[in-house]
């Protein structure tokens, strides 16, 4: 492998991590939208039910990522969404 090759393959994770930033922005604001729905209905914040079934679904997915290495990303987003819901 030469230099340059590293250089395209670094600026090809540079774009992809834009990419995931955005998508999770776009959850994010999404997260806010249920928090404003939840205290209108008064619904508790946190669904312990929806949290396992997100879980559970991340887990069944196939690819190559460590599952335990996913499911700690999705318990960090789902942590964030939840505090997010909740200052809304």
């Amino acid at each position: 492998m030469d230099e340059k090759t590293l250089l395209i393959l670094r600026n090809e994770i540079n774009s992809l991590d834009i990419e995931i930033i955005s998508l999770l922005e776009s959850r994010l604001q999404i997260s806010k939208e249920i928090g404003v729905i939840k205290r209108k209905i008064k619904k508790d914040f946190f669904d312990k039910q929806r949290h396992n079934q997100i879980l559970k679904k991340i887990s069944e997915i196939e690819c190559n990522y460590p599952n335990e290495d996913l499911k700690t990303i999705f318990e960090s987003i789902l942590e964030t969404s939840l505090r997010i819901q909740k200052d809304e």
